[in-house]
């Protein structure tokens, strides 16, 4: 395994290669072989992904000047050493499915950086430093412990897809809401409980996934035009007197709801925590049922409310003429 591992970077060397696989390698240190002399410089794309890495070497960046992307999927890193920061033209950088607890401020030096993946690690929290990554468009930071975002996000201005599915978020910061270039956010399996008013305000954004967020009340009405996933969760489903019917506790993208009319009573009605329950025989045992209030019944009850008013005033009016006429 080592003299074959010799002779690919050999190669690779000689014949100035732009990519190098070393996936699938069981490799437990970096290749000294990357390292040695004046290393690869032409090398751009690096694939070490399943290995069994615990850390990246210093001079990273010395021996791999022009790397553009670093593929450690699946690796046990657990520190992104500081020397990360000096790989001036990278713009991807993978390190899920590791083992990461910090990430070093100095990624903040990624300028070139579009994509970061960080996702499955141990996070609690991420450098405000990310807010440097001008360029950035993809970030996943999904199934860490992250309880809060970083502070400079939302001068990320070219972040489009942004995914922190599974972690203990609690509320999103407000500022969120400023990311101009922001197409696609999930947040799924957090704690949310609300989202920023001024949240879907941007017509660029166009994706909110917001699925078992069990405590989240209510959506703020600029996503009502947008594609949003939202359900309950699937293990509150027999607990309590309230149960969750199945079929609502799958993701359900409601679709783009500019093809009919919206009144202000609509929007008040379109509320995810305001259920309409339906109750059943307490003999029966069956236990009491959610029914959300749909699109198109929150129109037909709208509809029916602006009505009745309707009829209240012309009543009103016809009490007022035939008093008139009485005198």
């Amino acid at each position: 395994m080592a003299s074959e591992l010799c002779k690919t970077i050999s190669v690779a060397r000689l014949e100035k290669h732009k990519n190098l696989f070393l996936n699938y390698r069981n490799l437990q240190h970096f290749p000294l072989e990357l390292l040695k002399d004046e290393g690869l410089q032409y090398l751009e794309r690096l694939y070490m992904k399943r290995n069994s890495l615990t850390t990246l070497p210093e001079n990273l960046a010395q021996k791999l000047p022009n790397l553009v992307e670093l593929y450690l999927h699946s690796n046990n890193i657990v520190v992104i050493p500081e020397a990360i920061g000096s790989l001036v033209k990278l713009q991807c950088l993978d390190l899920s499915d590791n083992a990461l607890e910090i990430v070093c401020p100095e990624i903040g030096r990624l300028r070139a950086l579009r994509h970061l993946r960080l996702a499955n690690n141990q996070l609690q929290f991420l450098p405000p430093e990310v807010g440097d990554l001008k360029e950035l468009q993809t970030l996943d930071i999904s199934t860490n412990r992250l309880l809060t975002l970083p502070e400079r996000l939302h001068l990320c201005l070219s972040l489009q897809y942004l995914t922190v599915d599974r972690n203990r978020l609690w509320c999103v910061p407000r500022h969120l809401c400023q990311l101009p270039s922001l197409n696609e956010l999930s947040m799924a399996g957090n704690r949310l409980a609300f989202l920023p008013l001024d949240l879907g305000r941007s017509r660029e954004l166009q994706y909110v996934y917001v699925d078992n967020n069990i405590h989240l009340k209510g959506l703020p009405s600029y996503l009502y035009n947008k594609v949003i996933g939202c359900s309950g969760d699937p293990q509150q489903k027999d607990r309590g007197p309230w149960a969750w019917r199945p079929e609502e506790n799958r993701a359900k993208p409601l679709g783009h709801l500019q093809d009919w009319d919206s009144t202000p009573w609509e929007t008040c009605l379109r509320v995810l925590g305001s259920p309409v329950c339906t109750w059943r025989c307490e003999a029966s045992r069956t236990p009491r049922c959610i029914k959300f209030l749909t699109p198109t019944q929150c129109r037909h009850d709208g509809r029916e409310a602006e009505g009745h008013a309707r009829a209240d005033q012309q009543q009103e009016a016809w009490d007022s003429h035939t008093l008139e006429a009485q005198e």
